[in-house]
């Protein structure tokens, strides 16, 4: 799947998520706000 792909959230009324990032770290984990999706973010 691409980048692209993997951006879009049905729930959000742009189309992509909206990652909140609670926590600082190399590999913090997200969480989008519409639609709930978790994702691990790379800092390094």
């Amino acid at each position: 799947m691409d980048r692209l792909e993997l951006a879009k959230c049905p729930q959000s009324p742009t189309g992509v998520h909206h990652w909140m990032i609670p926590m600082l770290g190399a590999h913090p984990t997200g969480q989008c706000k519409f639609c709930g999706e978790e994702r691990t973010f790379d800092n390094t």
